[in-house]
């Protein structure tokens, strides 16, 4: 089931990590995934998406990564909140290609979108994009004049706001981080 559209999205430090340490991995590629929960916006888990595009700027999910993660939903009964990607070197508030209808179809804020931006600190950047072991979290701290969560993971330094898309325009709403 699909739920009405949250006016506040709160993450469990748990699931910020686990977004965290998923956009770090697959840098400089974007990253992206489902989020899930109950209807006040109180996601319960973020299911991981492959990115079949595997590019800097643009990201399209695979196929039955989709599937899968919506089976999981259906399975452990939660509601559909929306999804998350990166901007690898970017900013955390939506792109031209975001609230593009042509390419996007979650354009009439019935799901919230959480966009993390994150970059390379002056101290580098060493995680590689094969994988292996998961980057320690060494700083997390909540922006709530910006309505925004801050972390450092290693080498890199993120920032994720959540909003409602529309065609060509977007609503930021509330992002809490909870734990």
């Amino acid at each position: 089931m699909t739920a009405a559209s949250p006016s506040r999205l709160t993450l469990p430090r748990a699931v910020w990590r686990q977004i965290c340490a998923q956009a770090v991995r697959e840098w400089p590629n974007e990253c992206l995934g489902m989020l899930v929960g109950t209807s006040s916006g109180h996601v319960r888990a973020a299911y991981e998406l492959v990115n079949a595009l595997a590019q800097p700027h643009r990201f399209l999910s695979e196929p039955a990564s989709l599937f899968a993660a919506e089976r999981r939903r259906r399975q452990e009964g939660w509601d559909l909140l929306g999804f998350y990607h990166s901007h690898p070197g970017g900013r955390p508030v939506p792109s031209q290609v975001d609230t593009d209808p042509a390419v996007n179809y979650w354009l009439d804020g019935s799901v919230v979108t959480l966009i993390v931006a994150l970059y390379p600190t002056a101290s580098g950047g060493s995680v590689t994009q094969s994988g292996g072991t998961q980057p320690e979290e060494t700083l997390f701290t909540l922006e709530l004049a910006q309505q925004a969560i801050t972390a450092r993971f290693t080498d890199y330094a993120l920032e994720a706001r959540a909003y409602r898309l529309f065609p060509h325009h977007w609503q930021q709403i509330e992002l809490l981080l909870e734990g």
